[in-house]
């Protein structure tokens, strides 16, 4: 931990017991709650919200936007995601934040992966960067 103390390149995250479901319910519940302490603390000042449109319907469109779920997310965005065993699917893992994510899907299991794979992992991620980089600006 000394030797490491002061690097702040990479991040290695290991989601254990982890549902995206409940993550998602949780981030959107959370984003409501912050929209719905706005809406009141402005319309206790009198400055109001904005909400209503002409004809007296509610504009609801804008209330919530991407930033402020990716507020509550509980891990931000991987590059990487290696799934071991071969598997091809998330199974319900990191379903919001992997949308322009690379997936390395080695066949072996997770105490025999090593070194080889992590460098063809970042080696095909180099390959795959701009592309991943383009489509995220994109959206």
């Amino acid at each position: 931990m000394l030797a490491t103390a002061e690097n702040s390149k990479a991040i290695l995250s290991i989601c254990v017991a982890y549902t995206s479901t409940n993550e998602i319910l949780n981030v959107v519940q959370e984003s409501c709650d912050e929209k719905w302490d706005e809406i009141n603390i402005l319309d206790e000042s009198g400055a109001g919200y904005g909400l209503i449109k002409l004809g007296g319907q509610v504009d609801s469109e804008q209330l919530i936007k991407c930033l402020d779920i990716e507020k509550y997310v509980y891990a931000p965005d991987p590059d990487i995601i290696i799934r071991t065993s071969g598997g091809t699917r998330l199974s319900n893992f990191l379903l919001w934040q992997t949308a322009f994510c690379y997936m390395y899907l080695p066949s072996v299991l997770w105490p025999e992966i090593g070194f080889c794979h992590f460098l063809w992992a970042i080696l095909n991620f180099q390959r795959n960067h701009f592309y991943l980089s383009r489509k995220q600006k994109q959206s």
